[in-house]
């Protein structure tokens, strides 16, 4: 059965994705529930009340713990495909953690799909592009672009890339678990992985099915400005008019190459109805620094391990 959702599920979001994307997390809620608490005013209980009800539901997944890229000499990259035939998606999503570079998905509502990949230069990201573009049943490929991602502070130890690899084994086991077989304390574990977090050696992905979320639809909007538009202003305004916003925030560098930067806001919103996203379409279009606005209904996120498993392995290996 799906939970009847309020306003503290937008908020417990937006904390755990404080200052990051949506889809690659800040705050992991394992290690920081007395921090989320702290921030939203409620109990830690509370906290975890509402994971587990998400966990129950179906909502929340499990998580993915990633690398930073840099690590590997590598950086994150992210592009669009376009399918023939919604159904086919499934195959298309499977398909998928055969292309080598690939880690993460995110299906939307309707044929577009996004991808998310690790890549060490242009060559190897035209490579990656056009081996989506040879997907069967995929009739459109949005060129990869690249991010700008925070560089970590320092290196993993042995242990630590031991840790990282055990977490990413399986997306649903606690901090605990991964101790008990890795055969060290849960104190050792939590430890070195809130140092790699705060590090920038690591972060967490929630694996997310909106499907399984109901009550609302949650809603991302892609605002684009005008090229003269003053983006802080704008920003403002969104936090005037959207206080209870799941994610705000400024994406204008977020493209690693100067040429592929643009005045992008993402907005992501908890919505009661699909004629509701439409009004805040129509909203945001009226307003004079806004050049264009896509909205897009996620609906689930995958991982795609084995790339950065395998270069772990390596590491552990050398």
């Amino acid at each position: 059965m799906r939970p009847a959702v309020d306003q503290l599920d937008g908020a417990i979001l937006r904390e755990m994705f404080r200052g990051r994307h949506l889809w690659v997390g800040g705050v992991d809620p394992r290690q920081s529930a007395a921090e989320l608490a702290e921030r939203l005013g409620v109990t830690r209980t509370t906290i975890w009340s509402r994971l587990k009800a998400w966990r129950t539901c179906g909502f929340l997944e499990g998580f993915d713990v990633v690398p930073n890229p840099d690590l590997f000499g590598l950086r994150f990259g992210a592009g669009s495909l376009r399918v023939d035939d919604p159904v086919r998606k499934a195959a298309i999503l499977e398909d998928l953690g055969q292309v080598r570079g690939i880690v993460g998905a995110q299906d939307t509502l309707g044929p577009w799909m996004v991808v998310l990949t690790a890549c060490a230069n242009g060559e190897e990201f035209q490579r990656c592009s056009g081996l989506l573009r040879g997907l069967s049943g995929v009739v459109e490929a949005i060129p990869l672009v690249t991010f700008a991602c925070p560089v970590s502070q320092g290196r993993p130890t042995p242990m630590d890339w031991r840790i990282l690899l055990e977490l990413r084994r399986s997306s649903t086991q606690s901090l605990t678990e991964a101790a008990d077989q890795l055969r060290l304390s849960s104190r050792t574990v939590l430890r070195r992985y809130t140092s790699m977090v705060r590090r920038n050696l690591i972060w967490y992905i929630p694996l997310l099915d909106y499907t399984k979320y109901g009550g609302v639809a949650m809603t991302r909007f892609n605002i684009y400005l005008h090229p003269t538009s003053d983006t802080g202003a704008v920003l403002e305004r969104v936090r005037r008019q959207w206080p209870t916003h799941v994610d705000l925030a400024d994406r204008s560098e977020f493209a690693h190459e100067a040429a592929q930067k643009v005045k992008h806001l993402v907005l992501f919103l908890q919505i009661p109805s699909a004629a509701g996203a439409e009004d805040v379409q129509k909203e945001l279009l009226g307003w004079p620094d806004v050049a264009e606005v896509e909205v897009l209904f996620p609906r689930r996120t995958y991982r795609y391990p084995s790339t950065l498993s395998d270069m772990i392995e390596k590491r552990l290996a050398e």
